[in-house]
Parts: C-alpha cells; sequence; structure tokens
C-alpha cells in the first residue's frame, strides 16, 4: 500500500514578450501551490 505520493510538474515558455515558468506541485493531495 502506498502512503506516501508527491507530484511536481515544471514548464517554461519562452516568447518575444518574455519567459513564461508555471511549477506545480500537490503533496499527498492536501497541498496545492500554483
Amino acid at each position: 500500500m502506498l502512503h506516501s505520493m508527491t507530484g511536481f510538474a515544471r514548464e517554461s515558455l519562452e516568447s518575444p514578450l518574455g519567459t513564461l515558468t508555471w511549477e506545480l506541485r500537490a503533496v499527498n493531495h492536501r497541498y496545492l501551490d500554483v
């Protein structure tokens, strides 16, 4: 049985207007930081 799960994603997009970076982090489905 799995008791702990951690998810993490990061993406970066560059355009003539600048750079857009987003980060998504979820720990045990209790917290979600965007």
